[in-house]
């Protein structure tokens, strides 16, 4: 059993209820989580979101992070006090409230008005070797998790970091098989959706949205809501685990 939750933003109150949620789903089953990264930038507790997560890594639950873009942009400052991404789509520095890492800086009791590349090894070094680590995808048997999603025609083995933490197009609009259903986040939508060969999961915690969560179970995949579980289904003509049926 897989719970995956979406992009977190700095929304550590969000994330403390869908943990909940799934305490009281999993009711002691064994069980994985997996968070589609960006857990930061945005929302006012991104250490506190990033600390929680690590503590509970260490404390032996059976969680796993992937790395979103804003995660890279908070590993990248605490390095080199880098504002810009070069795989980046935006050329927005981080500290633009538009990517919140002014919120992020200011978790850390860093003031973002106060030349704060002089203060970035005011970030914990375990905080930012544990970033370095993240890894871009997870597989499974039937499915692929990724932050922002993956280039079409190109074998899961062979995608590179700048399209799986950053892509939209060509993947958002793509209809092809990708061999895996990918679940992933990085683009706002209004609830979570399958569009066949995805499961698209960020709802907008970042913008004071919704913080969503799916569970993945047998042959079902459900999002969790406040009442339990609701039944995800496919469009018509893809099977539930990204395949296309026969026309």
């Amino acid at each position: 059993m897989i719970y995956a939750i979406g992009d977190i933003h700095g929304q550590f109150d969000m994330l403390l209820e869908i943990m909940e949620r799934i305490k009281k789903d999993a009711a002691g089953r064994d069980h994985r989580v997996i968070f589609i990264g960006d857990l930061c930038d945005r929302g006012p507790h991104s250490r506190g979101v990033i600390e929680y997560i690590m503590q509970g890594q260490e404390n032996g639950a059976n969680w796993d992070v992937i790395r979103g873009n804003h995660d890279r942009y908070l590993q990248q400052f605490a390095r080199t006090g880098a504002l810009l991404d070069p795989q980046g789509a935006t050329r927005l520095d981080w500290l633009n409230p538009r990517l919140g890492g002014d919120k992020t800086l200011l978790s850390f009791g860093i003031d973002p008005e106060n030349d704060p590349i002089l203060h970035k090894s005011d970030i914990p070094e375990n905080i930012v070797s544990w970033l370095e680590k993240l890894p871009n995808i997870i597989l499974t048997e039937k499915c692929a998790f990724v932050h922002a999603g993956i280039l079409p025609h190109t074998p899961l083995e062979e995608q590179v970091e700048k399209d799986l933490i950053w892509i939209r197009e060509p993947f958002l609009s793509s209809l092809e098989e990708h061999g895996k259903l990918i679940i992933h986040g990085h683009t706002i939508i209004e609830n979570v959706e399958h569009f066949g060969n995805r499961i698209a999961i960020d709802t907008g915690a970042g913008k004071f949205m919704e913080l969503s969560c799916i569970v993945i179970e047998d042959d079902a995949i459900n999002k969790l809501g406040n009442d339990g579980r609701i039944n995800i289904t496919p469009p018509d003509g893809w099977t539930l685990w990204g395949k296309k049926l026969p026309a």
